[in-house]
């Protein structure tokens, strides 16, 4: 077993301690943080105190250091008892990483403690170094098989086999090679009885050294059980014992006390509990000792336990504590009895599955060990005993019966399951159960290009598929599925498709037998892969692959089945910590299909100026949307160097220029730092190589035409063959004619006099180019009508043309201005000028000026351009009404001459302001919202008249209740007369603000009649209202008063 303690330090206390003897690491000599190491103590060790502590420490130091980590705490007893004494122990998952560690043994947990060391150290392995090890099942009762498998082994182990052991170094489950040093897989791993819970198998890699790893395994508590029948206990039996033997696996360490062991029994049909049953059987312990731990005591055996209740009919659950903790185990065993023929009843766990699911039948009250078939009758009948060859086993004694039978052979649909009583044929139809179809994609990973498999079981019988569609890519198949259900399409192979290492859908598309579509679903991986990778070679310039890359070099990258869309970075590693991101010249974003160019740029400095093997990851954001690739770079040598001339983003080079072009020069590989070039013999730049590399620019020198290189002249390396080209360059490229045009002239070759021709002329000019080819004239635009002309540069070798726009007059196409304008205010004047083919003129003189009315007198005007082929200027206009003439004149000769445009405007004197009538209106206004308020206030008036008559009527309705209450009823009369008092009060003041309202009105009549005219009206309005208002008031009190007097005599009446 494992001695596993808390991760602790050793604490710096002083202290002494006596230990002799020697510890000894036996394996492995390479570990992960949470696996084990097996250590020895020698026969001859020797502790003074009770306990011996075992640490693991940086240091070999005959000591406990303060930082050293306690790794267990041992009975002394215990290990002299044992010596030489040999135990496995845990490395603390906290462990430091990456570093050698020696263990030293001592009796005392102070710092300084004095103690024995190992001679030998252990390695914690880095995570990137850590093997990976997957357990399938990871969980399940014991004892069973697994299989362990292995990958991500490093390959520079060399590692021959691997050995697994349960729990700690003293139990081997077996040996297996591995494969290729860098994988294995473990089949058939026996694992033993074991308590519940979390176990570890310990993996060690072996050869000359050896690494230890693990894999961890939870176990389960499980059972299993003897009947008295095949399938049962009787049901319905008092005075019945019936006995089950219980075996138990995987339970922890505790007792299971006497007669503690229930039987739950559930409905048939429901699953619901209907009663549960106490049983008699002995106290047991929980085995602790191996090979048998985890079961009953007694090696193992089985528990007999005892019911002697009458059971109900039904499926049963055994319930088991130990020592406290509850384990049930559901439907154990049927609880049944035997009846009439076709009385039986069966049901399944499920109604739906695929080829290779399993479908338990449970049945009860079956006629005692009848034989039993179950038929699918659906697109094709099926028996399974007689069609497929099932052993299907007969009902018990009791009349329960049990089958389990995994899914093969039958095509997919619905189908109808019967069960046959075969020995009495009856057949009784129990539900449907619908096969479905699956699929399986091999491998399930790929790329683009790569050949898989598809496979499937359940299809529809007789139905056939001709495509299959991978991501949104067609790809013909022709497969037709017979009887069985069994699909097979092989060798498809995988189109360009986006991919990134995310699942692609897949999809099977045919009809059934009746013509009607199918199609069925699965996915694939598909991941991102290379197409090719290349660099450019600048001399010959093409891609190659022949050729030694330096820092700086440019390469160019082809790939499949990246992300569509997604952007990658690039990066190279080494592996000895240097990681640096590359220039992405162009491209980098794989298109719909996936497929992805990018052309990038070694990185470089120091780092890069040297032979070595780089790990270079293209990738995206998305998880599994990148390569990896190997990438060697030279050492720096002169005479592979490189040099790009005029290197672009897509990686092409400039193989043509002209006298006088900038070209951007990139070196690559140069051992020598201080370099000079030259192109055609002239240098042209004197630049430094920062560990091989450079970058600048340099200027195409005066040259005759012809075939020319760069080259470094240091070293000798050159780039690719340049051509360069004559050429002509004119000083403007049109004007009116009579204008003198210069033209320069390089690339040409001296000896050969070039002719300047204008079409249907004789030469304009005949010029002789200097030695470096250069050569530069003068000639007169002739008198010819306005157009385009193409003029001729011929040396009798090399004919250039270029075209020249012999312009017309100069116009003015557009004078614009305000026609209509008061005296003192000021006008902008704009003018358009173009030229005869209505392109803007630029740099023309634009001026003018603007005529007084009927005076003779002008002023002048400037213009300013303000946009090309627009000017403008501003005028005040003086205090003179009139109509005013403006005239503008523009001039270029060699646009065209000058042109001039009239125009003209009416200036007029402000009319006078409007009276502000502000004030006015404002005042109107108010005399409205008195208004308003005025008679808002009569409406409210009114409404409380209605509200005093109506309770007047109230009054009147209530003559029972108010005879018995007369004194009160006065009392509210001179209440009344009160209120009315205040009525006239209020009234009063009504009449005052009316008597304010007119007054308003009378002073505001002084200053506009309408309004006043308005304000009389109102007033009016008011003096009416308030007459109506008195009235109704003075009628309102008299019937007020006619009714309590109405009220009172009716009242003496009654009395």
């Amino acid at each position: 077993m494992i001695v596993l303690v808390a991760n602790i330090a050793a604490i710096a206390v002083p202290a002494s301690a006596y230990v002799t003897g020697t510890v000894a690491i036996i394996q492995p000599d390479m570990v992960v943080p949470g696996g084990a190491i097996e250590i020895e103590l020698s026969e001859d060790f020797q502790a003074d105190g009770g306990y011996v502590y075992i640490y693991l420490s940086k240091d070999a130091d005959p000591e406990i250091s303060s930082g050293d980590v306690r790794i267990a705490k041992l009975t002394k007893s215990d290990i002299m008892a044992e010596l030489p004494y040999v135990t496995s122990l845990e490395v603390p998952t906290t462990i430091q990483e990456g570093e050698e560690y020696y263990v030293k043994v001592t009796d005392s947990s102070k710092v300084g403690a004095s103690c024995i060391v190992s001679e030998d150290s252990v390695e914690v392995l880095e995570k990137d170094e850590w093997p990976t090890i997957t357990i399938d099942p990871e969980s399940g009762s014991v004892p069973r098989e697994v299989t362990v498998e292995g990958e991500d082994i490093n390959e520079d182990w060399e590692m021959l086999t691997v050995e697994l052991y349960w729990d700690d170094y003293e139990q081997m489950l077996g040996t297996w090679d591995v494969e290729d040093f860098t994988e294995f897989t473990a089949e058939d791993v026996p694992i033993p009885e074991a308590f519940m819970g979390k176990h570890k198998i310990l993996v060690l890699l072996r050869n000359e050294e050896t690494v230890g790893t693990y894999v961890e395994f939870e176990v389960e508590p499980s059972v299993d059980l003897v009947l008295p029948a095949t399938f049962s206990l009787l049901a319905d039996e008092p005075e019945l014992e019936q006995t089950i033997q219980i075996s138990a696996h995987g339970f922890p360490e505790g007792t299971v006390e006497a007669d503690s062991i229930k039987v739950i029994v559930k409905d048939f049909v429901t699953g619901s509990v209907i009663d549960t049953f106490s049983t008699e059987h002995d106290e047991v312990e929980i085995e602790s000792d191996d090979p048998y731990k985890g079961t009953f005591e007694e090696d193992g055996a089985a528990l007999p336990v005892t019911v002697y209740d009458a059971l109900d009919e039904g499926i049963a659950d055994i319930q088991i504590k130990v020592d406290g903790e509850t384990f049930t185990f559901e439907d154990m065993f049927l609880i049944s009895k035997t009846d009439d023929v076709g009385k039986f009843n069966v049901k399944m766990d499920v109604t739906s599955g695929e080829i290779g699911d399993s479908i338990e039948f449970t049945g009860i009250r079956f006629p005692a060990n009848v034989e039993i078939d179950v038929i699918f009758d659906g697109p094709i009948v099926r028996s399974l005993a007689d069609d497929l060859g099932e052993t299907i086993p007969s009902s018990d004694v009791n009349g329960a019966w049990k089958y389990t039978f995994t899914l093969r052979e039958l095509p997919g649909g619905e189908y109808t399951v019967k069960i046959k009583d075969v020995t009495n044929a009856v057949t009784k139809t129990i539900g449907t159960f619908t096969i479905k179809p699956s699929v399986a994609v091999e491998p399930d990973e790929t790329v683009v290009g790569g050949l898989i498999d598809i496979t499937g079981d359940g299809f529809p019988p007789y139905s056939s598929f001709d495509t299959v569609v991978i991501g949104s890519e067609e790809v013909e198949i022709d497969v037709y599925v017979e009887d069985d259900g069994i699909f097979e399409a092989l060798g498809v192979e995988v189109p360009h498709v986006s991919g990134g290492g995310q699942e692609v859908p897949v999809k099977i598309q045919g009809e059934d037998l009746s013509g009607n579509p199918v199609t069925i679903e699965t996915s694939i991986v598909i991941n991102p892969d290379i197409e090719s990778l290349d660099w450019k070679d600048p001399e010959l310039d093409e891609w190659v692959t022949d050729i030694p890359v330096f820092a700086g070099d440019v390469l160019r990258f082809k790939g499949t089945g990246f992300k569509a869309g997604e952007k990658v970075t690039i990066t190279f590693e080494n592996g000895d910590g240097v990681e640096e991101t590359a220039d992405i010249m162009s491209g980098g974003v794989a298109d719909s299909d996936g497929d992805l160019e990018v052309i990038f740029r070694v990185p470089t400095g120091r780092k890069f100026a040297k032979s070595d093997t780089w790990t270079v990851t293209i990738a995206g954001p998305t998880d599994g949307n990148k390569y990896e690739m190997e990438v060697d770079t030279s050492a720096l040598n002169d005479d592979e160097a490189k040099l790009f001339f005029g290197l672009a983003d897509d990686g092409s080079l400039v193989d043509e220029v002209y006298v006088g072009d900038t070209i951007v020069v990139i070196g690559v590989g140069f051992d020598t730092r201080d370099l000079t070039l030259e192109f055609g013999g002239e240098e042209v730049k004197s630049v430094t190589a920062s560990y091989g590399y450079f970058k600048t620019t340099i200027k195409i020198p005066e040259l005759q035409r012809g075939t020319y290189y760069l080259e470094e002249t240091e070293t000798g390396a050159r780039s690719l063959d340049v051509t360069l080209k004559s050429k002509v360059e004119l000083s403007i490229e049109k004007a009116a004619s009579g204008a003198e045009v210069t033209v320069k002239g390089t690339g040409w070759v001296e000896g050969q006099d070039v002719d300047i021709i204008w079409p249907g002329l004789p030469t304009l000019v005949t010029v002789e180019p200097d030695e470096n080819g250069s050569w530069e004239a003068t000639f007169t635009v002739p008198s010819v009508s306005p157009g385009t002309y193409t003029l001729t540069f011929d040396d009798g070798v090399e004919v250039l043309e270029e075209t020249f726009m012999v312009l017309g007059p100069l116009r003015i196409t557009s004078l614009s201005m305000p026609t209509d304008v008061y005296v003192g205010s000021e006008i902008t004047i704009t003018v358009n000028v173009m030229d005869y083919f209505n392109a803007p003129v630029s740099g023309a003189s634009v001026s003018g000026k603007v005529w007084l009315p009927e005076t003779g007198v002008y002023y002048s005007l400037l213009f300013e351009e303000i946009s090309p082929g627009v000017y403008t200027t501003t005028y005040a206009v003086p205090d003179m009404e009139g109509s005013y003439r403006v005239e503008v004149t523009a001039s270029k000769p060699e646009a065209g001459g000058s042109t001039t445009a009239t125009g003209s405007f009416y200036a007029s004197k402000k009319p006078p302001a409007p009276p502000d009538i502000t004030d006015l209106v404002d005042k109107v206004s108010a005399l409205t919202d008195n208004v308003d308020t005025l008679t808002s206030n009569v409406n409210k008036l009114a409404s409380s008249v209605d509200k005093l008559t109506s309770d007047v009527s109230g009054v009147s309705s209530n003559v029972d209740k108010l005879s018995s209450t007369v004194d009160s009823l006065s009392a509210s009369v001179s209440g009344l007369t009160s209120d009315v008092s205040k009525l006239t009060s209020n009234v009063d003041a009504l009449s005052s603000k009316v008597d304010s309202l007119s007054a308003s009105v009378s002073a505001l009549s002084s200053g506009v009649s309408e309004a006043s005219s308005k304000a009389e009206a109102a007033a009016a309005t008011a003096a009416n209202l308030t007459t109506l208002m008195y009235i109704a008031i003075i009628f309102s009190l008299l019937a007020f008063i006619f009714a309590i007097v109405s009220v009172v005599q009716l009242s003496r009446k009654i009395a």
